[in-house]
């Protein structure tokens, strides 16, 4: 189809690009942890996992599953979002270069960016021009991912990230809902995640940090919302104009081998528990994520047939 024909790049845009992708990428981890640790003081919690664990998390787990269903290079006159590659969407990436690569504190990786704009500014408002630095640099899935990190950062989605830091797969879950949904996903509207939390002495005011002092309570909290989850799509998909979208939406939730649900099954054995020993987890790290674990796999989740 015409509108994966990838788009034709001017030879001096393709080199400035691939200079600063260079330089993005060798500091790839610098940018992912700056990004995490200011999350984390934003949403004024104390994470119970570091800052490089999450990172790793993310990158074997996180990043593939996300990725793996966006694809490459697509620009579909249809689709309002507009040109998209691996993902990223031309507006996001307008919208959020300084914020990845210039205000991170990552001072190689400013400079460059700094610069690439010095030269090729136009990328921000011509589409042309922005089509085509959008599919050169994204075209490295690492900065596709930092994307990814951005969202999982961000306060209007709650902090995702910092909820991982006390309770990886619920922060997942987070992240995975405002993917799909938007930040309203947490109200009463949809899946209203703000009225479980409500259940747990929540007052209204800072969602993260208030999950993250429930400690051991937070299986307990995230298989509740999974489940609110679950019944908000089979009520508003039983009839009506969302029931062509109902299968999709249980596979990835419930069915397939990438579901939220499987998904939590692989952070408990492969991270909670470590059960490969990929992660090097500190004493006091270890401690939290196995107890976390054990009560995971203590709990059970009601699916309807």
């Amino acid at each position: 189809m015409s509108y994966t024909v990838p788009p034709s790049v001017d030879p001096g845009i393709k080199a400035a690009t691939e200079a600063l992708k260079s330089v993005i990428v060798a500091n790839y981890n610098n940018l992912a942890q700056a990004m995490i640790s200011r999350a984390i003081s934003g949403a004024g919690v104390t994470p119970k996992v570091g800052i490089g664990p999450l990172v790793q998390l993310t990158e074997r787990l996180i990043i593939p599953t996300t990725q793996k269903s966006e694809g490459g290079w697509v620009d579909d006159p249809k689709d309002s979002g507009g040109p998209t590659m691996r993902g990223v969407i031309l507006s996001t990436l307008r919208g959020g270069f300084n914020d990845v690569f210039i205000n991170t504190g990552v001072r190689q990786v400013a400079t460059a960016a700094k610069a690439f704009n010095a030269k090729y500014g136009q990328w921000k408002t011509d589409l042309s021009v922005g089509r085509q630095f959008l599919y050169t640099l994204c075209s490295e899935h690492k900065i596709g991912a930092l994307f990814i990190f951005q969202f999982m950062c961000n306060k209007g989605a709650r902090y995702p990230i910092a909820i991982m830091s006390e309770d990886p797969w619920l922060g997942y879950f987070f992240l995975e809902c405002v993917w799909g949904t938007g930040p309203g996903v947490y109200g009463s509207k949809y899946a209203n995640f703000d009225g479980v939390l409500k259940q747990y002495g929540w007052n209204g005011k800072s969602f993260t940090k208030h999950i993250c002092s429930l400690g051991d309570k937070t299986p307990e909290v995230a298989i509740k919302m999974f489940q609110a989850r679950l019944q908000h799509i089979l009520r508003i998909s039983s009839s009506g104009k969302n029931t062509k979208f109902r299968n999709g939406w249980l596979n990835r939730l419930i069915r397939n081998k990438d579901s939220n649900l499987m998904m939590l099954v692989k952070f408990n054995e492969l991270f909670n528990l470590n059960s490969k020993g990929h992660f090097k987890f500190t004493a006091q790290e270890l401690q939290h994520l196995k107890r976390k674990g054990e009560i995971y796999k203590s709990l059970s989740i009601d699916i309807p047939t």
